[in-house]
């Protein structure tokens, strides 16, 4: 019964993780259109992005923790920790470049079919 609920609590937090993140990229295609209303250049957005990206992965890799005494003698800590370094930063570069499209297609919605920005965030949130 334990692994069960377990597994349940997993699926919920999954859920909720990625439901998320779908409402803040519908948001931010609201901000992006906003942005873009505003007269502020493009190329910027996409420079703060890359900051708040790249603070966020300073703050996760140096994030504060020491591992239990269980796993401290463990050979293949090392190797966990190469693996985890390794996931978290295809990880980093899938969520960026996802970020980074949802901001093109707003632009691109703007100069190759002219729709105004709110029109263009409009449709990037469909």
């Amino acid at each position: 019964m334990l692994p069960m609920v377990t597994i349940f609590a997993q699926a919920i937090i999954m859920n909720f993780g990625h439901g998320i993140f779908g409402f803040g990229s519908t948001i931010y295609q609201k901000f992006l259109g906003w942005y873009l209303s505003s007269g502020l250049n493009w190329r910027a957005l996409f420079l703060g992005s890359i900051a708040l990206y790249a603070v966020s992965a300073l703050l996760v890799w140096f994030a504060p923790g020491e591992p239990s005494d269980e796993h401290k003698n463990h050979k293949s800590t090392l190797i966990h920790k190469k693996l985890s370094y390794a996931l978290l930063l295809a990880l980093m570069f899938y969520v960026t470049s996802e970020f980074l499209m949802s901001t093109w297609i707003v632009n691109y919605f703007q100069e190759g079919y002219g729709y105004s920005p709110s029109k263009a965030s409009y449709y990037s949130t469909l």
